[in-house]
């Protein structure tokens, strides 16, 4: 996913951010789970926190 990408390499540029958003452009999401399903909406915010948390 591109915004592991991107959030992957802030870090490695030296970015340290003092917080983080997690949000949604999508106002229905056609399928929001489950977080073992790869590219679901729930996976890719359970990778994004592991990340930083």
């Amino acid at each position: 996913m591109r915004i592991l990408t991107c959030m992957q390499g802030y870090p490695a540029v030296g970015g340290n951010a003092d917080r983080l958003v997690l949000q949604s452009w999508m106002d229905y999401p056609g399928q929001t789970g489950p977080e073992t399903l790869t590219n679901s909406f729930l996976n890719v915010t359970k990778q994004q926190m592991e990340l930083y948390f």
